[in-house]
């Protein structure tokens, strides 16, 4: 649960991805009460959302992502 290497790409499949697996994390560490990894890979997850949002406005799945 490290880290994804694919974090810096600019395919919006591929941030979104990243992003589910992020929050994919979060979840399992969350589930195991490691709550401070967990809050860690939730930022992460808002963190690439919130880049990827800022790179494509119009993105209605970056959007709907941002929302949840």
């Amino acid at each position: 649960f490290k880290s994804f290497g694919d974090e810096d790409s600019r395919d919006p499949a591929v941030r979104r991805q990243t992003v589910k697996a992020h929050l994919q994390t979060a979840v399992a560490y969350m589930a195991l009460g490691d709550y401070s990894k967990g809050r860690r890979a939730a930022q992460s997850a808002a963190d690439v959302t919130a880049a990827l949002v800022a790179d494509r406005p119009d993105d209605a799945d970056a959007l709907r992502m941002q929302a949840e």
